[in-house]
């Protein structure tokens, strides 16, 4: 109020206190008309029974499934292909993608954007030269995909997420990445360029894997584990790099071990 006094006791501050005023209703009488506005391409298909939210903007022959929702400010690009019954959270991109049904994506996930892949500089050129990214991603049927999530698109490949596969949030998928069946991958994992994984792979959090490495059918791999070396089917395996999972437990006794004599040590010469 003392605020609302003080602008008022002078002309500049009548003019800013009518400027703002005349901002409010213009603001509120936009929300009544372009926050219900919507783009849609011409020649994009969107089944009737599809649910549209506010700002989202579906490009060209982009096609939409039955029963499936978009909400605020999604955007589908051109060529894109959602099936039905799936969920697209506020702020999503789909790009250069095909989505199967059922599909979840979280707010603010990126899917089918180009990835990492440069040459460096002195290889293809004086300076960094970037290598084409032109395929796409693949999610196959009833794939969740957490919050703020980025799915490259392929280069040599299609990226591919199998079917029933649950992405956690913050989860980055380089391109060319094939993931199998029903794997779980838990936040702020990393998978590089052309990694491999089999199906039933379990990833727990801040785990990464390296490109081109071949992960295994029910391999377990554990949090902030770095796998740099394929793995056969069903190893369980921790730390950085990733060695079997006994090794690695007991390589961590070994070390409480070495710091707590260490400690006594020092102890006994005080």
């Amino acid at each position: 109020m003392l605020f609302a006094i003080a602008i008022m006791t002078s002309p500049a501050g009548c003019l800013a206190s009518l400027t703002s005023i005349r901002s409010m209703t213009c603001l509120k009488r936009l929300s009544t008309t372009v926050l219900t506005n919507r783009v849609i391409a011409g020649s994009a298909q969107v089944s009737p029974k599809a649910v549209v939210g506010p700002f989202v903007a579906i490009g060209e022959r982009a096609r939409v499934g039955d029963g499936t929702v978009i909400h605020n400010f999604a955007v589908i690009g051109d060529d894109v292909t959602i099936g039905s019954d799936c969920v697209v959270g506020e702020g999503v991109t789909v790009k250069n993608a095909e989505v199967g049904n059922r599909v979840s994506l979280k707010p603010g996930s990126r899917i089918g954007q180009d990835g990492f892949g440069y040459h460096p500089a002195g290889v293809a050129g004086k300076d960094v030269v970037k290598k084409p990214q032109n395929l796409r991603v693949i999610i196959e049927d009833d794939v969740e995909i957490g919050a703020n999530c980025t799915v490259d698109r392929g280069s040599w490949r299609d990226t591919r997420i199998g079917a029933h596969t649950k992405l956690d949030n913050l989860v980055q998928i380089g391109h060319n990445v094939h993931i199998g069946r029903s794997c779980l991958i838990a936040a702020q994992t990393g998978i590089a360029g052309s990694a491999t994984l089999g199906d039933r792979v379990l990833m727990g959090g801040q785990s990464g894997v390296a490109q081109y490495v071949k992960i295994g059918d029910d391999c377990q791999i554990a949090a902030k584990s770095g796998v740099t070396k394929s793995l056969p089917p069903k190893s369980k395996v921790g730390g950085v790099p990733a060695v079997p999972i006994i090794q690695f437990h007991r390589s961590v006794l070994m070390m409480q071990k070495y710091l707590s004599s260490i400690g006594s040590a020092n102890n006994l010469t005080k």
